[in-house]
């Protein structure tokens, strides 16, 4: 097994947008694991995720959603959610024609896991079949732990449609996500984090977690669910119920973990079971 060097490159959307992607190919990899980040954040964040996975034999595709990191566009904005779909399938698209024989299993964090289960809920059909076999959510955004009262969303809701670029705090500290000094320390260093949501971006996001709690059991893929019990920010009783509508579904609960388990003084063990179960995904997938 050789582990190559990274290599930068982007995708243009059907609108014009470039969405900075990063490959960290494994020769003779095991597969493709697809790397979808959160909110606020960029994909830079999983390196060191990354590097465990490419020790075991996996090749891993990131790419920053637009409006964050390397990407261009207004901070925490998106025009629908259904951007976040379609940018998705352009990249997974990408890393077909670019390993053509290799399987994908997408990994999702937070927000990133909202986006997704909702793709393999609303895209996912027989022309992806041959092409991604699995899914990790990692705290994923189905509902927040503080849920909008019903005065917010009676306020939230109409606002959106007349100002929806309009960007709020998210009022998340990194304390409330990341539990190991270093990881609080790079984060408040790096000018590419921010903590904007726009007023859209908030309203679709809820919407597409209650549609993923509404039309779970009809989740095509196998999946693995990891959700700090202590988390602050996303439900871990939502990814619990999830899971449980779903035939083919693992849920690990991480024992007062918080937000970002890969984040954590204990995050090692984490990564460890969450790629043995992709490892255990190949493995299937070759002998079918």
């Amino acid at each position: 097994m050789t582990i190559l060097k990274f290599q930068n490159s982007s995708v243009t959307t059907s609108d014009g947008v470039q969405l900075h992607c990063v490959e960290h190919p494994v020769i003779n990899s095991h597969g493709t694991v697809l790397l979808v980040h959160g909110l606020g954040e960029h994909s830079a964040r999983y390196d060191h995720v990354v590097q465990v996975m490419n020790r075991s034999g996996l090749s891993v595709m990131r790419f920053d959603h637009r409006g964050h990191g390397l990407s261009p566009g207004r901070r925490g904005h998106i025009p629908s959610y259904e951007t976040f779909l379609d940018d998705l399938s352009l990249v997974a698209n990408r890393v077909i024609e670019n390993r053509p024989n290799q399987k994908i299993v997408l990994y999702g964090h937070s927000m990133g896991g909202g986006i997704v289960a909702n793709w393999a809920l609303r895209r996912f059909d027989d022309s992806w079949s041959d092409h991604v076999i699995g899914a990790v959510l990692s705290a994923p955004w189905f509902r927040l732990t503080s849920q909008l009262t019903l005065w917010q969303k009676l306020l939230a809701f109409p606002v959106a449609g007349v100002f929806p670029k309009l960007t709020i705090s998210t009022k998340i500290h990194v304390t409330q996500t990341c539990r190991s000094d270093d990881a609080i320390e790079r984060f408040q260093r790096d000018s590419l984090n921010h903590r904007r949501i726009s007023l859209r971006t908030l309203t679709e996001c809820y919407r597409a977690g209650q549609f993923a709690l509404a039309n779970a059991e009809r989740f095509p893929l196998p999946i693995l669910a990891v959700h700090g019990s202590a988390d602050r920010v996303t439900s871990p009783e939502a990814t619990r119920e999830f899971c449980s509508k779903i035939n083919d579904a693992r849920f690990i609960p991480l024992d007062d973990l918080i937000h970002e388990p890969h984040h954590d003084p204990k995050w090692r063990e984490v990564v460890y079971h969450t790629t043995e179960w992709i490892l255990k995904r190949y493995r299937f997938a070759f002998a079918a």
